[in-house]
């Protein structure tokens, strides 16, 4: 399993950035909402570090929200960088997945008869229009 998420994502740099990224913005963003809100919100790190990775994960279980302005804007940057994280992590696994396939059939005989055949019906096609 380990080898096919590495083979879809690309490399383990790209996987090292992805999950360094993600929790670099979730510790910051605990410490900022931390920092902003009153302690009768969130009355410790680890309850701003819990609310801030179902934030950006985007699971958002409710258990624990910002209540007040700076605390909700905190989460509404936190928000939109969780959105935008999984829409890469989707595009990132879509492109791994499209360019396995496609080094797969380029190896494949019947794609390259078919290459063959399309090569001389175009030299068919040039002399008949020429």
């Amino acid at each position: 399993m380990r080898r096919v998420f590495f083979l879809v994502l690309g490399t383990t740099a790209n996987v090292r950035w992805v999950i360094g990224g993600t929790a670099a913005i979730s510790m910051a963003a605990a410490a900022v909402l931390r920092l902003l809100t009153n302690e009768a919100e969130f009355d410790s790190y680890s309850t701003s570090l819990w609310w801030a990775v179902q934030t950006v994960t985007t699971v958002g279980y409710g258990d624990v929200v910002p209540e007040e302005g700076p605390g909700r804007a905190v989460a509404a940057v936190l928000m939109i960088v969780g959105v935008a994280f999984v829409s890469v992590l989707t595009a990132t696994v879509t492109a791994g997945l499209v360019d396995r396939r496609r080094r797969e059939r380029r190896n494949d005989p019947l794609m390259e008869s078919l290459e063959r055949i399309e090569q001389r019906l175009d030299a068919l096609d040039r002399r008949l229009s020429g």
